[in-house]
């Protein structure tokens, strides 16, 4: 609802007239929870006779101190006399534990007062259904991924892996699943299975076919790489033949992917005399484009 300053003003006119907070809704047109709000907003307060509000001042002002339990156990109490104060602390924002301390009940008869006079409704928390277990126990006994189950039943990871574990507890769950081939279900598929006599030997196996995979594609990339580097060579010293002057044929060769050591065999020279050629060639052509460009 969006307050206006003519509802404002009904408002406080209930108030001064002495109504509830529950009157000056009906009135208003909104809930009594939303009075009460408005009001705490405001800075108000709605004393009523004979009540916790009338005796000792608005819920915000007061600060929860413990009072002696043992001797408010032994009295008789009336919950109706406490309903209103529970349920204005708890409007307030109040947790039930400020709640007891203030009142001097426990915890639970503040809730047991609030649920039956008050109209508090509890959380309700989603228990699973049967179906739902029994779905959980057969995809389990799978090795399906505790993230599918979770998305397929509409809970969260956490709420899966804690109801497994208690049906483990419980004995229901007649499955221990192999972290193995959950994991390996998970990572490769259930195709994986295959590659092994056992999930761990799976897991196992294709750890070494990856280390193989990956040393062969090390091995390719080196012989590609040889290749090039013999090509680079060999048109450097058909260039050479041709009449290509010698340092921009290195330069050329160098550029091509020959290394310092294959130019320095395939020309008989030294490899630190190569690497003066190239930064010498790399000077001459760089000053050979700024004359250009002028």
């Amino acid at each position: 609802m969006i307050w206006t300053d003519e509802t404002d003003a009904l408002l406080k006119e209930g108030i001064a007239k002495g109504l509830s907070a529950a009157q000056i809704g009906n009135k208003i047109g909104v809930t009594r929870n939303a009075i009460l709000g408005r009001t705490f907003r405001l800075g108000l307060s709605i004393p009523r006779k004979g009540t916790y509000e009338a005796r000792k001042g608005a819920p915000s002002t007061i600060k929860p101190k413990i009072k002696n339990l043992k001797s408010k156990a032994r009295i008789r109490i009336n919950p109706e006399d406490y309903v209103d104060q529970i349920m204005d602390l708890r409007d307030m924002g109040w947790t039930w534990h400020e709640i007891a301390l203030q009142t001097g009940l426990t915890v639970m008869k503040c809730r047991e007062i609030a649920i039956v006079y008050g109209g508090y409704v509890p959380k309700q928390i989603n228990q699973f259904t049967p179906e739902e277990i029994d779905y959980l126990i057969a995809e389990w006994a799978k090795h399906t991924p505790a993230e599918v189950i979770a998305d397929n039943l509409g809970r969260s990871f956490g709420v899966i892996r804690q109801k497994a574990l208690q049906l483990s507890r419980t004995g229901k769950m007649n499955v221990k699943r192999d972290p193995a081939k959950t994991r390996l279900i998970r990572t490769y598929g259930e195709q994986a299975l295959a590659a092994g006599q056992t999930p761990s030997e799976a897991l196992h196996n294709i750890a070494l076919a990856k280390q193989r995979a990956f040393a062969e594609a090390i091995q390719i990339a080196r012989q590609n790489a040889q290749k090039y580097r013999s090509i680079a060579v060999e048109k450097m010293l058909s260039d050479i033949e041709n009449g290509v002057e010698r340092d921009e044929a290195i330069f050329a060769a160098r550029a091509e992917g020959a290394n310092l050591q294959d130019v320095a065999e395939a020309l008989d020279i030294t490899r630190e005399r190569v690497r003066q050629i190239c930064f010498k060639m790399a000077e001459i052509i760089a000053l050979r484009k700024l004359t250009e460009k002028k």
